[in-house]
């Protein structure tokens, strides 16, 4: 059902169906946007459920970590930019050659970065770090955000669980992100 609704909002946006008023256009836009986190919503709950079980499938292989994170910061640059936070990045030159699983780990380093925005006030920022050690390469993020206490630490890894589990709470989201992020780390052995 998504899928269509998805379709005909596309098609009504784009004028496909006809011509829209101001009031029309406007409410398409705020449908769009809730099918897109409907979308995100429906694809956490699977991949959660898949993590849930043990059921994460690595396809590990040696990838250049200089290209993932290159990656990353090519779309994250532009997100900081619109959300008014400044990034900085401590990361050498030349990075190691890491055996993982390139998908999962371009999506959990998105989806810690993505928080440490979303938590960042305007003006603040965000820092990414990498470190080289013998066998290892450590990967940081530390943002001048709302911050927890590190007695929440493991609360904040558990599924469906925000700090601020009121009704009224300023931020977004399923609660799923970094419980999946931490089961995938896991998963890798580290």
């Amino acid at each position: 059902p998504l899928t269509h609704i998805k379709g005909y909002i596309d098609l009504m946006i784009e004028g496909e169906l006809g011509p829209l008023t101001a009031n029309q256009a406007e409410a398409l836009r705020v449908m769009h946007l809730s099918e897109i986190r409907l979308e995100k919503l429906i694809e956490d709950l699977i991949q959660y459920s898949l993590v849930a079980r043990g059921e994460i499938d690595l396809k590990k292989a040696c990838l250049d970590l200089g290209e993932v994170i290159t990656e990353i910061l090519l779309d994250f640059n532009k997100r900081c930019e619109k959300a008014n936070v400044i990034f900085h990045t401590h990361i050498p030159k030349t990075l190691p050659k890491v055996n993982a699983d390139r998908q999962k780990i371009v999506w959990v380093l998105s989806q810690i970065l993505d928080n440490a925005v979303k938590f960042t006030p305007k003006g603040g920022q965000v820092i990414m770090c990498v470190e080289v050690g013998k066998k290892r390469a450590t990967i940081s993020v530390s943002d001048s955000g709302i911050g927890f206490n590190t007695g929440q630490y493991d609360e904040i890894f558990e599924p469906f669980h925000q700090l601020d589990g009121s009704a009224t709470r300023k931020y977004g989201g399923t609660g799923l992100g970094l419980a999946m992020a931490k089961q995938i780390i896991e998963a890798h052995g580290s």
